[in-house]
């Protein structure tokens, strides 16, 4: 099959494994449905085609809102 929205080719690796910390807060005065997120992944699995973005940098965050 062939790559359509991957212009890099893909490493014969197939897993990824990291390791790392997170942190959720879910205020509960006033902000009830909302929760933000914020995650560090640390790679122990190299890739050679990591980009110079802050998710391939292991970073990942999220805001949620629940009406």
């Amino acid at each position: 099959m062939d790559q359509v929205d991957n212009p890099n080719k893909l490493p014969r690796q197939t897993f990824l494994v990291s390791t790392g910390f997170g942190f959720l807060w879910d205020p509960f005065f006033g902000l009830d449905g909302l929760s933000l997120r914020l995650d560090y992944g640390f790679p122990l699995v190299d890739f050679r085609d990591r980009g110079d973005n802050i998710q391939d940098d292991g970073i990942y965050f999220s805001i949620n809102y629940r009406f």
